[in-house]
């Protein structure tokens, strides 16, 4: 049998640059890191075995934190530098560009963010929002978005996500939403929703 391992396969920059940094870090004292390095249980227990502890919550450290590669909420950094706590960011640099991105445009912009409510990296970058809505969708699923400027919605809105659906998704689960300014969610068939842009502020 012959087994061909891609070429882009294992960690990427982000997770690698995280680890390298972390052993670095536990040669020569003692590390708190901030939550899982990353999502791989056999590195987090060579990390244990060379005395790293892993904690929840930055209130627990009481020694030097290590942030891992998905970042975390602004509030953690507000809190490690009010308490003079010495700490080393290794979140990775593309999570901390969107960060710059979600910060630079706050003001300004509605921000969608799509992944899970629940995943670190989702968490810390919310926090550098000010308007935001955070989009969950199905592993493997693909999302349309349009923007409508007006109250009142039809089929012909979804034309274009109803052909993008139709020509280019290959039998991938499709969900079309287009946002409007009217006031109820109505369903345009399978999958193919319009949604009140006011509903995003309750959410």
């Amino acid at each position: 049998m012959e087994i061909i391992v891609g070429k882009t396969a294992g960690f990427c920059y982000g997770v690698k640059n995280a680890v390298n940094g972390l052993n670095k870090e536990c040669e020569n004292e003692k590390i708190d890191c901030l939550g899982e390095i990353v999502h791989n249980e056999e590195v987090c227990n060579n990390f244990k075995n060379k005395g790293v502890n892993f904690i929840n919550d930055v209130k627990e450290s009481k020694n030097k934190v290590v942030i891992r590669a998905h970042g975390v909420p602004k509030e953690v950094y507000n809190y490690l530098e009010n308490n003079n706590i010495k700490y080393k960011d290794l979140t990775c640099p593309k999570v901390l560009k969107v960060h710059d991105i979600c910060n630079q445009y706050k003001d300004d912009y509605f921000i969608f963010i799509i992944g899970s409510k629940m995943h670190p990296e989702i968490i810390g970058t919310k926090s550098f929002c000010k308007n935001y809505f955070i989009i969950e969708n199905e592993a493997g699923d693909i999302l349309g978005i349009e923007v409508k400027g007006g109250s009142h919605v039809g089929k012909e809105d979804f034309k274009h996500l109803s052909w993008f659906k139709d020509n280019l998704i290959n039998g991938r689960n499709f969900k079309g939403i287009v946002l409007y300014s009217g006031e109820n969610t109505i369903s345009f068939g399978k999958d193919l929703l319009a949604v009140p842009t006011s509903s995003l502020w309750n959410t």
